[in-house]
């Protein structure tokens, strides 16, 4: 969860989606709920601290998540966070009446 550090109010979500042992990678989803929150930081905080924790404790050596295409302001916040593109799901999800691309980015360790 990720919450204000003096109100502890509900700001957004993080976790490991899917954690693949054998591979040493695992998937990560990330929401910051309320418009009012986004452009904050509080997204590129939890992304740095979710990926330095997988990185220094659980051993995995690539992360990686989804974003929808049109989400031009979460893709530079996982740019900034070390995330690389690495391809792209063609028309993977259908949104207000039109299919949008899905972009997979990641980021390994090192």
């Amino acid at each position: 969860m990720i919450a204000d550090r003096k109100t502890l109010a509900y700001i957004g979500q993080i976790d490991f989606h899917v954690i693949d042992w054998k591979n040493r990678s695992a998937r990560i989803a990330l929401v910051v709920g309320t418009p009012g929150n986004r452009g904050k930081g509080y997204g590129s905080e939890a992304l740095n601290t979710l990926v330095d924790y997988g990185f220094r404790f659980m051993n995995l050596h690539r992360m990686d998540l989804l974003v929808r295409e049109d989400n031009l302001s979460a893709r530079r916040c996982y740019e900034k966070c070390g995330f690389v593109e690495e391809g792209r799901m063609r028309e993977a999800i259908f949104r207000d009446g039109r299919y949008l691309d899905m972009i997979v980015m990641s980021i390994l360790e090192g």
